[in-house]
């Protein structure tokens, strides 16, 4: 039975896979964790000598997203403002896009100059832009008095600004190191599934007309999916592609559950939306669980158990080695 290894012997020993491999930036992503995280490892000092030979060059794999999504943020802000501020003058609208465009390239180089931006930590900031901004559209009009033009305009602005936030705060908790992208793909991908599920069941399928109710569930239901996605992948620790070909399931099972509906309207005309409805959101769910089912054989981010056990030990000199022995 393969013994399972310690955490620190299971991140060194993944970056020590990943290099010989041939996959040197992966292997930087454990070794800075081993590094982080386990100082006082005795794997510790052969991580950094690794990270001296390996990571002379800053990961950059999520450096044209970052700006993307910066640049995007920021030019959201400007144009919500003059809207808050009531002009639709096209000289301020000009003048505030070109501000929030130089401001959003200028703030990007300064927040990733002589800094790793990885793939990983863009999906951090981008998961938690998502939730914030969708949980706040929902509780804003939860709260917001019917009819009142005041909070019909600051909602806009406040989206904005919200993502904005989010996305400050995620960039200070994940930027600095190279992060691993596999658990915020995961909450973010779920979480934007699951408000896709539950907005269309409750217009289309339940179509109900307690704006109070859709309110509390389309934020309560997708929320508690994200905060439990958070902690099921440190079970289940899948990779950000296995979690994207989930997505892609469920898109491909809401494009058989539509055609599948015309099908249903040629055979039966008078079938009412309701069921219609349902069918494609069923697909869509079907094909979201069968792509995971799927894809059961696509390896973790991070190994949970290895047949290679690695010891250290030490000599009567007090020099720190390490045994290695296999066990099936």
């Amino acid at each position: 039975m393969a013994a399972s290894l310690s955490p620190d012997a299971e991140l060194y020993l993944r970056g020590l896979e990943l290099i010989v491999q041939g996959s040197v930036s992966d292997a930087i992503v454990p070794l800075r964790q081993l590094v982080d995280f386990y100082p006082g490892s005795p794997f510790a000092s052969r991580a950094e000598a690794l990270l001296e030979k390996y990571a002379s060059r800053l990961d950059r794999s999520g450096i044209v997203p970052f700006y993307i999504l910066n640049l995007m943020t920021m030019v959201a802000v400007a144009e919500a403002l003059p809207s808050f501020l009531g002009t639709s003058d096209t000289l301020v609208l000009g003048l505030s896009g070109l501000a929030a465009t130089g401001a959003g390239v200028g703030v990007s180089w300064l927040l990733s100059h002589d800094r790793d931006i990885s793939f990983g930590q863009e999906l951090w900031m981008e998961s938690a832009q998502l939730v914030t901004t969708l949980d706040f559209s929902i509780l804003y009009d939860l709260a917001a008095p019917p009819g009142d033009p005041n909070w019909v305009r600051f909602k806009g602005l406040g989206a904005a600004v919200a993502a904005v936030a989010a996305r400050v705060g995620a960039y200070a908790l994940a930027g600095g190191s190279a992060l691993p992208s596999g658990q915020p793909a995961f909450i973010m991908v779920n979480y934007a599934l699951s408000w896709a599920y539950t907005s269309a069941f409750l217009t289309f399928v339940l179509q109900s007309p307690d704006k109070t109710f859709n309110s509390v569930v389309s934020f309560g239901l997708p929320t508690a999916v994200a905060a439990g996605s958070w902690v099921l992948w440190g079970v289940l620790r899948w990779p950000d592609y296995r979690t994207g070909l989930t997505a892609l399931g469920a898109l491909g099972g809401a494009l058989t559950g539509i055609f599948a509906d015309l099908v249903v309207l040629r055979l039966a005309p008078t079938v009412d939306t309701r069921t219609l409805f349902g069918i494609a959101i069923g697909t869509a769910l079907a094909g979201q669980v069968l792509t995971g089912f799927l894809t059961q054989g696509i390896p973790d981010e991070l190994p949970r158990s290895s047949p290679v056990a690695i010891r250290p030990t030490v000599d009567s000199k007090g020099a720190v080695g390490f045994q290695v022995s296999l066990s099936y």
